[in-house]
């Protein structure tokens, strides 16, 4: 199986900043794997030649000189007595970005629809909440229009009635 580099390790293994690397992976194409060429919105890989040849690149540019005098010496087979060798690998833990790539769904639909999911659950508990309340407060006042149905029956139950006799007899007022 073979050990591919991510552009970090390239990076900090080679010498070369991130930005260098970018700049020789697009003129020093050619020489380097498909892994470190890849199509537009994929992630670059590198192989254990590829970061070999980015290390001769980088000493050859700091040493002074020229892009083109690197790529005579690519031509004239340098990079095959040049005696490098990376070091091995360490592991690193994928990032959010790296595995982003792989995901079935991109990373940033996941974390929407998972903002979205925590909004409704949260807005779903406060209305459950108003709706406790609101059948707290029909009950109470429920309970207090019994109680004042009771009183007015009551109310109404206890006031003397003078009886039909004395209301034919005395008058008095006719009932409703």
């Amino acid at each position: 199986m073979s050990t591919y580099y991510t552009t970090k390790q390239a990076s900090d293994i080679s010498g070369a900043s991130r930005q260098v690397i970018r700049v020789y992976t697009t003129r020093y194409a050619r020489y380097l794997s498909t892994e470190a060429t890849p199509q537009p919105g994929m992630d670059r890989r590198f192989t254990t030649d590829d970061l070999r040849l980015l290390a001769f690149i980088y000493q050859r540019t700091s040493a002074g000189e020229t892009h083109e005098q690197v790529l005579e010496r690519l031509q004239a087979g340098e990079l095959e007595q040049f005696a490098w060798q990376p070091p091995e690998p360490e592991p690193e833990p994928q990032s959010a970005t790296e595995s982003a790539s792989s995901a079935l769904v991109p990373l940033e639909r996941l974390q929407a629809a998972h903002a979205l999911l925590q909004d409704s659950q949260r807005r779903e508990a406060a209305t459950a909440d108003q709706v406790a309340a609101l059948q707290a407060e029909v009950q109470r006042l429920s309970l207090e229009l019994g109680k004042a149905q009771g009183e007015a029956a009551a109310l109404k139950a206890g006031r003397y009635r003078a009886p039909a006799w004395w209301r034919a007899l005395f008058g008095g007022r006719a009932e409703p």
